[in-house]
């Protein structure tokens, strides 16, 4: 009886809210006034007519040497378009970073749209107008992917060949749809009605079990031609009926058939009839429609420019990535939980209870981890650690990436916080590249710390003398005009050199100068997520440096002298060639720049010999003490950017932040941090329940005083090296007297760096 009832709140909720719905949906559309159709014979009798007009075409072509029998039949056509769809959606699902339903939607209306009033024969090769589609789609719904990674996901042909096959389709689409991009999807009105189906009904406790059942019948829709025929509310409320019957009455939904997979004929039919094609007509020769459409002719040049500028775009950066955000999909009003911390505090762990105690899904934060390889050097987790807790955006790019900045991982962590959100999960945001992290909760700008152009463009308002000039003369030039900012700069760090003198002769302006109002106006920046728990996971800092050591060992024993060889051995000769290639740019990039890496580059430059001798064994073991010294100041770096960015910002955007403090290295002592947690994620999303007692960190004094560390460059003036001088600002006055009065370095004047107030590292020339 209950079920009966369940069945007939559905029908009811239908029939009270599906006519309303549909008839204020796309009232002044172009997918109502140009893609919307009576039947299933109108559409049969628009692509009998498409494929009739082709044969015409191709008879006044052909002439006498026409032959309809080449030609794919109706049948065909439609196998070759389902067994298209077919592999796109395996191709879309399998995609990394994953694809959100709103692309693959629109690439799916776009494909049927193109070969509906297009005979299948006319371009036979379904597969790559498809491949076209789907990467135009990523550019509609603001998912921003090059033209090389995309390519890189594709199994057949070269790079190159495929860029230009899809670059080249585009324009044919966008002529054949009449540019009428936006497509309607039944997903947005799906959730719109779950959510007015609790509120109505909110006796009834088994809305939630129809979800999978409904983002089924919909994602099995999509091989169907239902959104010419019915409004994207119509196909929502069609698909919650259907899961109703199958969850609640036990009735068996008739599903789709799956598509047939290509076999021998059907291949040879198609190579026969794209072969014959373009005999009469080239890929080069534009294959026009028949209608002159005013609307087409307007866009058509500027469209056209904008596909062939699109890499520019997005490497210039003109497109607005916060005004992208907006459409991304997210619900800025729904919980996300963040957890922060230093490298090897256990982050991902924690992560991993949170997602199994409350139906989570984690989005790595971790700049270097998003590349693939160097599993082990990345500390990249394993599945067995994950316990099938789904991980995103890990392992999602190229090693040999290059240009890839906070903006782009903005902007793909969003889309991925809305496809789990779609399912109902919690996004869990873990991961120790803090200003990624600081750029989903609030609206922050790059600071002067992530420079997104490269290349040439960077420089144009330059005078072409300084184009020429190495780095110590740039770095004289930078004294004069902005002494600050050189003294920040090591003079082999050219590029940045260039940056701040473009700075200067573009504006005006002082960089130094500019940074500081950065730096105070990101305090004031709008908070995006209102619905955010931020835990930073703590330990003391003699403790961090053990379990740093330990996992160090733990990394060797798995083979990290290995894996370290056989990248190097594979990738380093294409980065090579491919940083040179760079003008004007000699800072590391792509996966070469992550921490476990470069501190090996002296033990991997040797050959392979020399590798397993002695001396090659004392290099590795030097290495393996910068990697030590480098990820304890690197856990430093993190612990302090928390506190002066995340916990002390101030104003009307601060959140909460709860320390959960590890006070031994010990089991029980992270067992107790991961109780905390748990106790404020149920606080958290059921506000219902007690309240903890703990205190976030935002409302009390902190416990460890943290200064703002500033960075400054010295050279020695015995041994011409340049030192990294660290110190705090109370120090600054007697630290620099220190050392000018002497003009020589630690090593030079025979004395210890350990000064208690002033620390020096050495910066190789050729860092």
């Amino acid at each position: 009886l209950h079920e009966h009832k369940f069945l007939c709140t559905v029908h009811i909720y239908a029939s009270l809210v599906g006519e309303r719905l549909c008839q204020r949906m796309f009232s002044n559309s172009s997918q109502k006034r140009y893609w919307m159709f009576d039947s299933m014979q109108t559409l049969t009798s628009i692509r009998h007519q498409s494929r009739q007009r082709f044969h015409e075409k191709m008879r006044e072509r052909a002439g006498v040497e026409f032959d309809s029998s080449v030609l794919l039949t109706e049948e065909e056509e439609r196998l070759v378009c389902s067994v298209v769809e077919e592999n796109a959606l395996k191709f879309c699902q399998n995609f990394s970073p994953p694809l959100p339903w709103s692309t693959i939607c629109t690439a799916f209306c776009l494909f049927k749209r193109f070969y509906l009033q297009t005979s299948v024969s006319e371009f036979v090769v379904a597969k790559n107008v498809m491949m076209a589609i789907i990467y135009l789609a990523c550019k509609l719904d603001d998912f921003y992917v090059t033209i090389e990674t995309f390519t890189q996901k594709l199994k057949s042909g070269t790079q190159a060949e495929n860029a230009e096959v899809i670059l080249s389709l585009e324009m044919e689409v966008l002529t054949r749809i009449k540019c009428h991009l936006y497509v309607y999807h039944p997903f947005r009105p799906l959730e719109g009605h779950f959510i007015s189906m609790k509120t109505l009904y909110p006796e009834f406790e088994k809305v939630e079990l129809l979800r999978q059942g409904a983002y089924d019948f919909l994602w099995n829709s999509l091989f169907t031609d239902v959104s010419f025929l019915y409004s994207p509310s119509q196909i929502a409320l069609a698909a919650l009926l259907a899961s109703a019957k199958q969850n609640m009455a036990e009735v068996a939904v008739e599903q789709e058939p799956v598509p047939p997979s290509y076999h021998a004929s059907i291949q040879l039919r198609i190579k026969q009839c794209a072969e014959y094609v373009n005999k009469f007509f080239p890929q080069g020769i534009t294959r026009s429609t028949d209608e002159s459409d005013e609307e087409v002719d307007e866009v058509y040049i500027k469209m056209l420019w904008l596909i062939r500028n699109y890499e520019t775009l997005l490497n210039y950066e003109m497109i607005s990535c916060y005004t992208g955000n907006m459409r991304c999909g997210v619900d800025w009003k729904k919980p996300i939980v963040v957890i922060l911390g230093a490298t090897g505090t256990g982050k991902t762990e924690l992560a991993v209870e949170v997602c199994l105690h409350a139906g989570g899904e984690m989005i790595s934060a971790d700049a270097m981890q998003m590349y693939s390889g160097l599993e082990i050097a990345t500390n990249k987790s394993t599945v067995e650690e994950r316990r099938n807790v789904d991980e995103h955006l890990v392992s999602s790019l190229h090693p040999l990436t290059f240009g890839y900045t906070v903006q782009h991982f903005r902007q793909q962590a969003l889309q991925t916080i809305a496809a789990v959100q779609s399912r109902g999960r919690l996004p869990v945001l873990v991961g120790g590249t803090n200003y990624y992290i600081e750029s989903l909760i609030w609206n922050t700008l790059l600071s002067e710390n992530q420079p997104s152009h490269t290349g040439n463009c960077y420089y144009q308002d330059l005078p072409a003398d300084l184009l020429t000039m190495d780095g110590e003369r740039l770095l004289d030039e930078l004294r004069k005009v902005d002494p600050d900012m050189a003294c920040r700069l090591h003079p082999n760090n050219r590029r940045r050199l260039l940056r701040s003198l473009q700075v200067w002769h573009a504006t005006g302006r002082r960089q130094s100068e500019l940074v500081e109002q950065q730096r105070l106006c990101d305090v004031e920046q709008k908070l995006l997520f209102q619905n955010c728990l931020i835990l930073w996971l703590r330990i003391d800092r003699q403790l961090l440096h053990k379990r740093l050591e330990a996992r160090l060992k733990r990394m060797l024993e798995r083979g990290l002298k290995d894996e370290l060889i056989e990248f190097y051995d594979t990738f380093y000769d294409q980065y090579v060639a491919k940083q040179n290639s760079i003008p004007d740019d000699n800072q590391a990039k792509g996966a070469f720049q992550c921490l476990g890496f470069k501190e090996f580059l002296p033990f991997l430059r040797l050959e392979p010999e020399a590798r397993h001798s002695t001396h090659g064994l004392e290099i590795f073991q030097r290495c393996l003490e910068q990697l030590h010294l480098a990820t304890c100041r690197y856990a430093k770096k993190q612990v302090k950017w928390i506190e002066n960015r995340i916990v002390r910002r101030p104003g009307s955007v601060a959140l909460p932040v709860y320390a959960l403090d590890m006070h031994a290295d010990t089991p029980h002592s992270f067992r107790h941090c991961i109780a905390q947690a748990l106790t404020l994620v149920d606080w958290f999303l059921s506000p219902a329940t007690v309240p903890p007692v703990m205190e976030p960190l935002n409302q009390k004094s902190l416990d460890w005083k943290a200064h703002d560390d500033k960075l400054l460059y010295v050279r020695c003036e015995t041994c011409n090296r340049f030192f990294d001088c660290r110190y705090s600002n109370s120090l600054k006055e007697e630290a620099l007297a220190v050392f000018f009065l002497v003009k020589q370095c630690h090593i030079c004047s025979g004395k210890s760096n350990s000064t208690g107030f002033f620390c020096m590292y050495e910066i190789p020339n050729n860092a």
